[in-house]
């Protein structure tokens, strides 16, 4: 099951990398198809819609814009990779000013990094093992020193 969750990244990682570098093509053939690939993420949870999504939106429209269908993925279909995607998405949002991050927010971040490791996300278990954080620290200092040691 690991093995098969690294080529699934490595996959996913050659997919973005080839994509950013075919980002200068025309997207006005792809815009229906972005169309049909938000559909089926929102009624079907399509993991492989999701995956095709993530290319554009990570690469031509920014990251954040992929956070609705990452929130739908998570709450409505229990998709575990989403979890850390909407947790990461809400990071990359914070970044410029994390003075913004309250402790509710911060709350929320943890939620979701939280989940995705309950689902095995090796992404999030490396954020939460490797930043030092305790088991008594405010989700806020949690957050805070998850950034310091990954993002800034």
């Amino acid at each position: 099951m690991k093995l098969l969750l690294k080529i699934s990244i490595l996959i996913l990682l050659s997919v973005t990398f080839v994509g950013c570098a075919d980002s200068s093509k025309s997207t006005h053939s792809t815009q229906r198809s972005e169309n049909k690939l938000e559909k089926l993420i929102i009624e079907e949870g399509d993991d492989e819609a999701y995956s095709e999504l993530y290319v554009p939106y990570c690469c031509e429209y920014g990251i954040h814009k992929l956070l609705p269908y990452s929130f739908v993925m998570a709450n409505t279909y229990k998709k575990g990779n989403a979890y850390y995607d909407v947790y990461f998405e809400l990071m990359v949002l914070y970044r410029q000013n994390m003075n913004l991050v309250d402790e509710d927010v911060a709350e929320v971040m943890m939620k979701y990094l939280t989940k995705a490791m309950e689902f095995g996300n090796e992404n999030a278990t490396k954020r939460c093992n490797e930043s030092g954080i305790e088991a008594t620290d405010t989700n806020l200092e949690k957050i805070r020193k998850i950034y310091n040691k990954f993002y800034k």
